[in-house]
């Protein structure tokens, strides 16, 4: 078989173009650098170009590498979609299942449930809980899209990659209140921070070896990332940790602006977990699979 007819290397190599990293591929398709670093290579060898830059950090695509990428992305999503078609046809859930997921991301969701039940129509749904593995092991939800380091023997983790946040604000608030680049300044500003269930608080700001502590009467704690967005877009005061995926939309329209350029409080894991009591369920398994691959297709 030809080289470039292989689908499983075009999938590798389309996920190094997402997560710009080899080892978050290598958990994505649960294998190791060595496999992963020789498809890209066979792939490379068969057209003849290199893909990707690979002595960067985060790995960088080269100009044939982007046209690749332009060009496979649609074609990959197609076989996807005609998959899962052709599974449908041949075996149809039914019964429920039950998510967690943090509320940023239940509105993702509920399209996402809504595209699955188009192949699956006798699946119900149920959204339960906050996006922690704790709703797992409390029988709250049997699948969670959880975020961070986490550790439990009752708990199967299906890596999903990482999740970058962005410390914005709103060009109503820069103008009343100018943000410099120097972390000290945010005593003088309002700042909004996250502190719900399914993810620790960032401590601090990071710029390579140096870290800036975030604390202060000034930092207003919420477990409402929703509630913290539009006291953002509203102008009364910044966040230093809000999830790129919930706010790119307003970063493009310039609602929002980023704010701190040199200054980050890092990327932290992303997982779908599921009971391990529940990956001898078909429905279950697929699901967790087929949910872990739409996030990442929609960058979430």
């Amino acid at each position: 078989m030809n080289k470039l007819d292989n689908l499983n290397s075009w999938k590798i190599f389309l996920s190094l173009a997402n997560t710009r990293n080899f080892q978050v591929t290598a958990d994505y398709f649960e294998s190791d650098l060595s496999t992963i670093t020789r498809n890209l290579d066979t792939l490379e060898k068969a057209l003849g170009q290199k893909l990707v830059f690979r002595k960067t950090r985060p790995l960088e695509l080269t100009e044939f590498g982007k046209k690749a990428q332009q060009l496979m992305s649609p074609h990959l999503r197609k076989h996807q979609q005609i998959i899962s078609e052709l599974v449908s046809v041949n075996y149809l859930f039914e019964g429920e299942i039950r998510v967690s997921v943090a509320q940023g991301l239940s509105l993702y969701m509920i399209k996402l449930i809504t595209e699955f039940r188009k192949y699956h129509p006798k699946v119900v749904f149920k959204l339960a809980g906050h996006g922690s593995i704790a709703d797992i092991e409390n029988n709250l939800a049997d699948i969670a899209c959880v975020t961070g380091k986490i550790s439990s023997p009752e708990i199967f983790l299906i890596p999903r990659g990482k999740v970058t946040y962005a410390s914005i604000a709103a060009p109503s608030y820069i103008k009343r209140n100018p943000v410099s680049n120097d972390p000290a300044q945010l005593k003088e500003h309002t700042i909004y921070q996250y502190d719900g269930e399914n993810r620790t608080s960032p401590s601090a700001l990071i710029r390579g070896e140096e870290r800036f502590l975030i604390s202060g009467e000034n930092v207003l704690l919420s477990a409402d990332i929703l509630t913290i967005k539009k006291a953002v877009l509203d102008g009364a005061g910044l966040c230093l940790d809000m999830p790129l995926p919930l706010c790119k939309a307003e970063l493009k329209k310039g609602e929002l602006v980023k704010i701190l350029p040199d200054w980050h409080v890092g990327e932290q894991p992303t997982f779908i977990a599921i009971h391990q009591n529940l990956l001898t369920s078909r429905k279950h398994r697929t699901f967790a699979y087929w949910l872990r691959d739409k996030l990442v297709e929609i960058d979430c």
